[in-house]
């Protein structure tokens, strides 16, 4: 099967698993609910009343139908599920008046599944500070397609432990679709992210396993990133295997000013100031400006971005190591800002910044079969050889939550 029709049968596979056609061991039956909402002519109340009076290990279940909402939903209670239990359960923020996000969460072991999130101001799903928290069988998107004006993230837990998000399709954020920030033990699996700024962002987290995911169609596919002046500090041991990114040529169409406002169209993946990344049996695929782009933090500084002021932030890119991928049709046509280097693309671009005061190696690269590659050396010669970069480092454990 090629790969384009392979994309398209998993995406039309996800999204039937998410309209109902599930497993009996995927779907818990309707009778576990504790509460079932239906919509009504004032969702707003019936379910933050409902989201307000539950008690910790509730399940509160969405009927088939539309939800309209015209503030934020927040959710502070403990140990609380919410599913869909048909066919398609849609909250629906598109005539939301206040609040920032459309389903706001502070409760630990928190789940939620099975639900179409649409519409949203800012993030569809925002979790925050919690411990134990899943995303399962969600669908989140803007009916405007994929324009600025979205909000930033389909789903988005920050500073949380036990982070799992499987089965979900995220389409049209202005940021990431799918994003982990300064987060803890992270599984990020089985997802389709497409039409977004950056399908899937790891960000200063710590412990993740990114698989069997497909990203394409987005600016760039997967990215991993540790930036400064952020309370979590450094993230480290990101492990990004056996995913397809492919095609991930879309125009940058994030807000002015954003970081990855400067994530070339046609990135793969994106290693930024991260250390300990492990790349391993992913297909990389038809990206136009590179299949990976493992940068450090003086870059995008050269590329305008704000200076990492924070004395704890190491701008380097330490301990990448890619290996036994498949690479092919990429770097045809690399775009801005990496033009600003005068270069070409290619499978993997690097930088070529090394910290000196790490003995590790900055960037391995083996066992890809053909790999084309361009060291920017910035300040210096360019290099396409990758001879000095064939090595290998300790490899990742998978994450158990």
């Amino acid at each position: 099967m090629s790969r384009a029709i392979r994309l398209s049968v998993a995406a039309l596979g996800l999204l039937a698993a998410a309209c109902g056609d599930d497993t009996a061991e995927d779907r818990q039956p309707a009778e576990t609910c504790t509460t079932t909402l239906a919509p009504s002519a004032d969702d707003q109340t019936a379910v933050q009343e409902a989201f307000i009076q539950a008690a910790s290990g509730s399940t509160l279940c969405f009927s088939d139908g539309t939800y309209t909402f015209t503030d934020e939903l927040s959710l502070t209670v403990p140990g609380i599920t919410l599913r869909g239990v048909g066919d398609g359960a849609i909250l629906d923020f598109a005539g939301q008046e206040a609040g920032a996000n459309g389903i706001n969460v502070t409760g630990d072991d928190f789940a939620v599944e099975n639900l179409v999130i649409k519409n949203t101001p800012g993030d569809g799903i925002r979790v925050s500070n919690v411990d134990g928290v899943t995303f399962r069988k969600l669908r989140v998107s803007w009916d405007a397609g994929s324009v600025t004006e979205n909000g930033a993230y389909a789903i988005y837990p920050v500073g949380c432990t036990n982070v799992l998000v499987e089965d979900c399709e995220v389409t049209g954020a202005s940021d990431a679709g799918i994003y982990v920030g300064q987060s803890r033990s992270i599984v990020v699996r089985r997802n389709v992210a497409h039409g977004n700024v950056a399908g899937i962002e790891i960000e200063n987290s710590t412990g993740a396993e990114v698989y069997e995911n497909e990203a394409f169609d987005n600016t760039g596919g997967i990215l991993v990133f540790n930036l400064p002046n952020l309370p979590a500090g450094m993230g480290e041991r990101v492990l990004v295997r056996d995913n397809v990114v492919a095609d991930n040529n879309r125009e940058n169409f994030a807000p002015a000013g954003n970081i990855v406002a400067m994530v070339p169209p046609g990135t793969g993946l994106m290693i930024l100031a991260a250390d300990q990344t492990e790349l391993k049996n992913n297909e990389v695929t038809g990206n136009d400006s590179a299949g990976v782009f493992v940068v450090s933090y003086q870059t995008v500084e050269q590329l305008g971005a704000g200076g990492a002021e924070d004395p704890d932030f190491d701008k380097y890119s330490s301990a990448t190591w890619i290996h036994d991928n498949t690479f092919e049709n990429n770097g045809s046509a690399a775009h801005a800002p990496l033009t600003a280097f005068r270069t070409t693309g290619a499978d993997v671009i690097f930088d070529g910044w090394d910290d000196p005061d790490d003995e590790t190696n900055a960037l391995c690269v083996a066992d890809n079969g053909a790999t084309t590659f361009f060291n920017l050396r910035i300040g210096e010669n360019k290099q396409t050889s990758l001879s000095s970069f064939s090595c290998t480092l300790d490899p990742l454990p998978p994450v158990s939550l």
